[in-house]
């Protein structure tokens, strides 16, 4: 059976479906999932920089981080991050809830996933392409896929095989990335069969 086009529609009741309270208060890092509408809805991820002290270097991935000591919750972590990384303001989201902690493969981490809608009815393309930051290569505006088709792939900068899929613009999302968004698109599937 082939899934129909995730809407913006979509979007809108996904607040509900959402928990409101991370899944853990202990956490080590947070990610904002942040989604926009652009001809349907597209998730901001960003192109990590090649740090070579960075194990994620090269990688798609959401904008976020590791916690501060002066961050209180996962959404201060994903909020401090979004911003650094991806030059969007606090004030600038509006709060959807929380997808379940994630982990990388490689490292003992708890990731909180913080989902957000960008206010108002336009994506600001061209200020997220300026956006500059030591941590971020580039950022790009994906559309959420309906489905995930993964396979191997060779990764640009790694230079070896991994499990992923392609998105629209030819960028490899894998990893603890890709579990994420399957777990967005499981969450919106099971939101819109429960109307």
């Amino acid at each position: 059976m082939i899934r129909q086009a995730i809407t913006c529609s979509d979007i809108d009741g996904l607040r509900r479906c959402l928990s409101q309270r991370p899944s853990t208060d202990s956490f080590d890092a947070a990610v904002a999932v942040i989604i926009c509408c652009l001809a349907g809805p597209r998730i901001v991820l960003i192109e990590r920089s090649l740090d070579p002290r960075d194990p994620w270097a090269g990688d798609m991935a959401f904008p976020g981080g590791h916690r501060e000591p002066s961050d209180k919750s996962p959404l201060d972590t994903a909020l401090r991050e979004a911003a650094e990384e991806s030059c969007i303001k606090p004030k600038e989201l509006e709060i959807l809830g929380y997808l379940p902690t994630a982990s990388p493969l490689r490292v003992r981490m708890r990731v909180v996933p913080v989902v957000a809608r960008l206010r108002g009815s336009v994506c600001p393309v061209e200020r997220l392409r300026s956006c500059s930051s030591s941590e971020t290569r580039r950022l790009v505006l994906t559309p959420l896929p309906a489905t995930i088709e993964k396979r191997l792939l060779l990764h640009r900068f790694r230079g070896k095989l991994v499990e992923g899929y392609k998105t629209w613009y030819g960028d490899i999302v894998w990893g603890m990335t890709l579990r994420i968004i399957e777990d967005l698109l499981r969450t919106i599937r099971e939101c819109g069969e429960t109307l």
